[in-house]
This record gives structure tokens, C-alpha cells and sequence, in this order.
């Protein structure tokens, strides 16, 4: 439900070069920011493996951080 600046060939292109069923378009947030969104955790190769609808508690978003400082 937000929109973004971003390159939609290159999204297509990797969305086809996977055989993805379903590609969805995501950008890091803030701890600060994190609340206002649905939060995810991608695996290794970009699939999403965790799914968070805004988080709230302090061990939801320890748990969504990909380090201390975010």
C-alpha cells in the first residue's frame, strides 16, 4: 500500500529469471519506522521466510532487526 521510486524492468527481470510466483517490492525501515508497516525477514536468496504485521513489542522488532543500530 505505499509507492516507490524504482526500477520496474529490473524487478521483472528477476522476478522471471527466479520463476517466482510472486515478486513484492520492499525496502528497509527504521526501529522507529518499523511499527507503521508490515515488517518481513528474507532468507539468503530474497525469499521471505517471516512475515510481521506492525510490530510493537520490543521482541518483535529485536527479533526483525538486522542489526543493533535498526
Amino acid at each position: 500500500d505505499q509507492l516507490y521510486l524504482m526500477n520496474i524492468s529490473e524487478m521483472l527481470q528477476t522476478h522471471r529469471a527466479r520463476g517466482a510466483d510472486l515478486t513484492i517490492a520492499v525496502k528497509p525501515v527504521s526501529r522507529a519506522e518499523a511499527s507503521g508497516f508490515g515488517i518481513l525477514r528474507l532468507d539468503p536468496s530474497g525469499r521471505i521466510t517471516e512475515f510481521y504485521e506492525k510490530p510493537k513489542t520490543k521482541e518483535e522488532l529485536d527479533t526483525l532487526a538486522l542489526d543493533e543500530q535498526t
